[in-house]
């Protein structure tokens, strides 16, 4: 399972979406809203689980 979970540091589709996570939260980081709280929301989640993936391609 961790092998499987740490591929994802090297698949192109992940890195486009943690990148324009990255692209969403500073874009975004002065508008205030639900739909954009939830975008936060969404884009940390995909930031962390990279962080995560990365940790355990490593190691």
């Amino acid at each position: 399972m961790a092998n499987e979970f740490a591929l994802l540091t090297v698949s192109p589709l992940y890195i486009l979406m943690v990148v324009l996570s990255i692209i969403y939260l500073i874009v975004l980081r002065e508008d205030k809203g639900c739909f954009v709280t939830f975008g936060r929301i969404g884009s940390v989640a995909y930031i962390l689980m990279y962080i995560i993936a990365l940790i355990l391609f490593i190691f």
